[in-house]
């Protein structure tokens, strides 16, 4: 599912969270999308179990994005452009989780700098989505390889919904 970026309107002061929410989030998905694509890698061939996928997936949730990243370029070479997009990914990611409020500390301060720091923000989210994207179609075609295919991978998707509604819906 492919949300669009919100427009921001740069009048409530809560915009400026809400969009470094949503950047952090979309650096969450882009390394959840690494690990998808490692636990895929990272499998012998051949049918795999569910539980093997959940021991894979567990080994290698615990791991730092770099982590993840260096392990999947052991087992796979990927495009000159996704990984370069995939190390600037990773700097970004850093970037958000240890500088981003100390390099904007004064920016904070006035609503001119609040303004330049949430279209900061929008361009990195969407730098991370339209990254996300390609690296999705990596990893699927890895799944597609062990059999798992888009339709179970649908199945699963739905399954989660359900559950997340609870059993009164």
């Amino acid at each position: 599912m492919d949300i669009p970026v919100p427009e921001p309107d740069f009048n409530d002061p809560k915009e400026l969270w809400a969009f470094f929410g949503l950047a952090f989030y979309s650096a969450q998905v882009l390394e959840g999308g690494l690990i998808n694509l490692l636990v895929a890698v990272r499998h012998n061939g051949g049918h795999i179990s569910f539980r093997e996928i959940e021991s894979l997936f567990s080994k290698w949730d615990r791991k730092t994005f770099g982590q993840v990243f260096e392990e999947i370029k052991k087992h796979i070479s990927l495009s000159n452009d996704l990984e370069i997009e995939l190390k600037k990914s990773l700097n970004i990611r850093n970037n958000l989780a240890h500088h981003f409020f100390v390099q904007h500390n004064v920016d904070l301060l006035s609503k001119t700098g609040r303004r330049k720091m949430i279209l900061e923000l929008v361009d990195t989210i969407e730098f991370l989505k339209k990254t996300d994207s390609k690296l999705d179609e990596v990893w699927q075609k890895e799944w597609e390889r062990l059999g798992i295919t888009k339709e179970m991978r649908e199945i699963a998707i739905q399954e989660m919904y359900r559950e997340a509604e609870g059993p009164n819906h």
